[in-house]
């Protein structure tokens, strides 16, 4: 029985459209900072859940694209999907793929960019995802206040996980 490569590109196509669904049905907390970030690791590594935890927009304009870069691979770890929000923006698309953020949430109303994009991503091995797609979204308090995202995110967790 030989494969040929057609087959092999359907495959894998398959595949990774069976994880982007099922990416979207994790729980997904859109967040502000490395604290909040991090704080989420721990919940996540403590009970064995997995999270998908969007970088909130208004911070990735305001600290850049590298500075992101340094908070994901702080928080890199197989039980958490870290997502850039890019919202219409494509010029942050563009340099978030160049270096190297491989999960970016982005749309736009034009379809011929959204084609662009999305083919652009897979040459460089990204994925993109549609914030309207994710089923459970809880956006976090953008407080600076430790003590109070962490009593905000216990309320939630308990209401929905415990």
């Amino acid at each position: 029985m030989t494969m040929n490569g057609d087959f092999l590109t359907d495959f894998w196509m398959f595949l990774e459209k069976c994880l982007s669904n099922m990416i979207y049905e994790l729980p997904t907390f859109v967040f502000f900072n490395l604290n909040q970030g991090k704080y989420l690791s721990r919940i996540s590594k403590k009970n064995k859940l997995k999270f998908n935890l969007i970088y909130a927009y208004e911070q990735l304009v305001w600290q850049g694209p590298f500075y992101l870069k340094k908070i994901f691979s702080e928080l890199e770890d197989e039980k958490l999907n870290c997502i850039a929000e890019c919202k219409e923006n494509t010029g942050f698309v563009l340099s978030l793929l160049r270096i190297g953020i491989r999960n970016l949430n982005f749309f736009s109303q034009n379809v011929n960019l959204n084609i662009k994009v999305i083919n652009l991503a897979e040459k460089y091995g990204s994925r993109i995802f549609l914030f309207e797609k994710f089923k459970k979204i809880h956006v976090l308090s953008n407080a600076n206040e430790i003590n109070l995202h962490q009593k905000e995110l216990q309320k939630y967790l308990e209401k929905e996980y415990f």
